[in-house]
């Protein structure tokens, strides 16, 4: 059987945190009247930012689908310190990865025009945007990941740093590695076996995922 990592995106493995936090704050309050908009919905899904925001409201929701798309297609997705050569030390290792992310189809191919180093070292994508109607809280796009690479949970690691997906790869049986790039330690310490700010250290991280 397989060892894998399921990482997800934004904010773990990519520092795109604060361009999506200003955007989803300015489009709340946009269109929604709602201040401080972003830090409800962080790692949830599309589909369930439109099934709690804005069913019934489908013309709303196709200016805001066009705004982020215009807005995705400028970002750059800078690598969080560390996580590229993290990535192509645990792929030397012999682990699997995987990208388990809320992002939809639109994004991920932006995704691969400006990192197609990043799409062509991972095993596999798992867009719960896309694929699930049951997003991150719930743990099964990290269960199919596992699945889909011929790992058993208890021999993944998963790696997020919203709420939401923490807790999912806590509800999965997977070890978690938390990245305090959203959320202050404290709020993440009861879901995360460890905490690190970046993969600079990345022989502290795979110290614990060897002791796993």
């Amino acid at each position: 059987m397989n060892r894998a990592l399921l990482f997800d995106f934004d904010g773990t493995l990519v520092d795109t945190e604060k361009c999506y936090t200003d955007f989803w704050n300015v489009t709340g309050k946009k269109y929604l009247g709602i201040d401080n908009f972003a830090i409800g919905i962080k790692g949830g899904s599309l589909i369930s930012l439109y099934n709690d925001y804005f069913q019934g409201k489908d013309e709303t929701w196709k200016q805001v689908r066009q705004d982020l798309y215009d807005f995705e297609a400028q970002m750059e997705y800078e690598f969080i310190p560390g996580a590229w050569e993290f990535l192509q030390e645990s792929k030397a290792k012999g682990f699997k990865l995987s990208i388990v992310t809320s992002s939809d189809l639109s994004k991920m191919n932006n995704v691969r025009r400006k990192r197609p180093e990043l799409v062509a070292l991972i095993d596999d994508l798992v867009m719960s945007g896309e694929q699930f109607f049951k997003g991150k809280p719930d743990p099964e796009c990290f269960l199919v990941a596992a699945q889909r690479l011929n790992s058993p949970i208890e021999r993944c690691v998963v790696f997020e740093d919203s709420m939401n997906g923490i807790q999912a790869g806590k509800a999965s049986g997977a070890p978690v590695v938390g990245l305090d790039t959203s959320f202050p330690k404290e709020t993440m310490m009861p879901y995360c076996d460890i905490i690190v700010s970046d993969f600079l250290n990345s022989e502290e991280i795979f110290r614990f995922i060897e002791s796993r």
